[in-house]
């Protein structure tokens, strides 16, 4: 660095400091982390603040952090915290981060530790959205007006400590807000195959293992024609379908976090895993099931049966799940 004087750096951006004193007082206010760099005109290179010791023993002990998004305020107990809500998908590059060593509040955005810890589908619907606001902003008129610019070396300058006392103590959880906004044709997209699920079980669950299915039965949100299948091939198929369904809408939790799916993801996993279990009990045929005074036609197993009372329980709570996701 050309300039000479008291700069401390931190995440490639620096800030000049106009003596030791001021240093000592920023770390002393919390400003300065251990990790940050710091230069004296002493020196032509940049030491950690952790490995000067009359400038750490100031730093206090904690840092207080809290996310906020729109009107709401969460707390964290500490940056890792942060990250592993970041990696959860429940932040947002657009929220804001309010720290006690800084005083400031900084966009999500300008933090790499917090923004690599964002699951890349969070990324992609993010850009998506800016693309449509940009496109929606193309083709309304709208009046712009000038904005406060604000150079890097506010960052170490004082705030209000009132915003921290006004903040929110409600814990960032399941409960928060989904980052992701979704359109009414992408819920219908979602929840469409779930329901249609619920009616070719109420179709099928009653079917014997030599029965098919002689009507029209198309499950148009899977692609799916049932007509003509006994119980385990329709079974099968819908079995596949939701799966492809599951892949491309929330192939994981995280990105069914981000939508605010998380309990239909949870119902609609724990439907095809009991789904899997029980499909190679499904159409077997035991000859002690057999009904001779109703055509030689066989029962259920007990097995199956057992199954077809587990689905229904599973199919309550998908439907219970999806019904609170479309509100």
């Amino acid at each position: 660095m050309s300039q000479r004087g008291y700069f401390i750096r931190r995440e490639e951006k620096s800030f000049q400091a106009s003596s030791w004193e001021q240093l000592c007082d920023w770390a002393s206010s919390g400003r300065v982390k251990p990790d940050d760099d710091f230069m004296t005109p002493e020196s032509s290179q940049w030491r950690q603040v952790k490995r000067e010791p009359t400038l750490s023993v100031l730093i206090p002990h904690s840092e207080r952090l809290l996310l906020k998004r729109g009107d709401q305020t969460y707390k964290a107990q500490s940056n890792e915290m942060l990250q592993e809500w970041a990696a959860k998908g429940q932040v947002s590059p657009d929220d804001l981060v309010y720290s006690t060593y800084t005083q400031l509040w900084t966009r999500v955005s300008d933090l790499p530790s917090l923004m690599n810890c964002i699951p890349e589908l969070v990324h992609e619907k993010m850009r998506e959205r800016q693309i449509r606001r940009h496109n929606v902003s193309l083709l309304t008129p709208h009046q712009s007006h000038p904005m406060n610019a604000s150079n890097d070396h506010d960052l170490l300058q004082d705030e209000s400590e009132s915003v921290v006392n006004d903040s929110k103590s409600t814990p960032y959880g399941e409960s928060a807000d989904s980052i992701l906004q979704l359109s009414a044709q992408s819920l219908q997209q979602i929840c469409a195959p779930l329901y249609d699920t619920a009616r070719l079980f109420i179709v099928i669950k009653e079917l014997r293992p030599l029965d098919r299915l002689n009507g029209e039965c198309k499950l148009s949100s899977l692609h799916i024609d049932c007509q003509g299948m006994n119980k385990h091939e329709a079974l099968t198929a819908l079995r596949d379908g939701l799966i492809s369904h599951q892949r491309e809408f929330f192939p994981d939790e995280t990105s069914a976090r981000s939508i605010g799916a998380l309990s239909v993801y949870e119902a609609l996993h724990d439907f095809l895993n009991t789904l899997d279990d029980g499909l190679p009990h499904v159409g077997h045929l035991d000859e002690s099931r057999f009904v001779v005074g109703n055509q030689n036609r066989p029962k259920m197993s007990a097995e199956e049966s057992t199954l077809m009372i587990n689905l229904h329980s599973c199919i309550e709570q998908m439907i219970s799940a999806v019904r609170n996701f479309k509100r």
